[in-house]
């Protein structure tokens, strides 16, 4: 039985031999613990803006905002209490605990539903696989979305992030604010080609993409055995769902 993380570099270096060579014996303890380390870098990093002043205007505006679209906008007395709310030390230190667990959690429960889904595109293209062999798969995968979501946050952090967050005025612009693509996407402005465009273009043109599915093709060809049309249709399935329910979330939050 191969070391899990030895293991993951043969699967970065030669992913045809890597992959098969999971098994019901593959300890996944210690990748799985890597992965959500990185993921809580991701979201440590974020901290100093979270609890920066800057951030705390732009939440302020933002609920401004919705309260005058709702047809009752907050009073001066009203801002300025929310602002001493949100600038106390007991606020930043909920706002420091709910981002680290948040990030954590979130992402344990995309974890579960991409398991779930991926399991489902499986039985539609009747291809035998146990629930352990795929989660493991999909363990050894996530270190992509991991490193590409920490490079993102650093890109974020060494930009101009603080003139992003004071010139929000809408909920879009909140939204957009600390969005930091490592795709085309960064060339382009969301308000001039909109935010489906923006979306469309940094998913078509993020590297880390591209790498995600390609291995998922490997691993649906070489480990689960299916013949290699229907692998990459299954990955093209994948591919939608995925991006689509990712765009949605990012509308609806």
């Amino acid at each position: 039985m191969k070391n899990g993380i030895l293991l993951w570099k043969e699967i970065i270096t030669e992913p045809s031999r890597g992959f098969t060579q999971i098994g019901k014996d593959t300890k996944i303890f210690l990748p799985l613990l890597v992965i959500l380390a990185l993921t809580l870098v991701a979201t440590a990093l974020l901290l100093p803006i979270v609890r920066s002043p800057e951030y705390t205007k732009a939440v302020i505006t933002v609920q401004e905002q919705t309260m005058q679209e709702k047809g009752s906008p907050l009073s001066r007395e009203q801002a300025e209490a929310m602002a001493d709310q949100l600038s106390s030390d007991r606020m930043k230190t909920i706002t420091t605990v709910s981002t680290l667990v948040g990030g954590l959690f979130g992402y344990l429960i995309m974890l579960m539903v991409s398991w779930l889904l991926f399991k489902l595109i499986l039985v539609i293209f009747k291809t035998p696989a146990s629930m352990g062999l795929l989660f493991k798969v999909l363990v050894y995968l996530a270190l992509f979305t991991a490193v590409q979501s920490i490079l993102k946050t650093v890109v974020t952090l060494s930009g101009n992030w603080e003139r992003m967050l004071a010139l929000v005025q809408t909920t879009d612009d909140f939204k957009m604010a600390l969005q930091s693509p490592i795709s085309l996407a960064a060339l382009v402005s969301y308000k001039k080609v909109g935010t489906t465009a923006y979306f469309i273009i940094d998913t078509l043109t993020d590297i880390f993409n591209y790498l995600y599915y390609g291995y998922l093709y490997v691993a649906l060809h070489r480990l689960f055995g299916m013949e290699k049309r229907k692998a990459l249709f299954a990955v093209l399935v994948c591919a939608v769902l995925f991006i689509g329910a990712g765009f949605i979330l990012t509308l609806l939050t």
